[in-house]
């Protein structure tokens, strides 16, 4: 039984560092989502506006 009490004392203390770093993984996770969405967005535009070099956009 004690050595239950103390496992449990111990995942107690454990939970909020835990829960900082599900936080902190979502904001990642949500800021690469996004990162990649505008490149997605970047490249489709430079696909449909056309570009000579592949670098820079026709008529921009």
């Amino acid at each position: 039984m004690i050595i239950l009490a103390v496992l449990a004392i111990k995942a107690s203390l454990a939970a909020p560092p835990i829960q900082n770093l599900m936080t902190s993984y979502r904001e990642r996770s949500a800021m690469n989502r996004l990162t990649a969405y505008v490149r997605l967005a970047r490249s489709a535009y430079v696909i449909l506006r056309g570009s000579s070099d592949g670098a820079s956009c026709a008529g921009v």
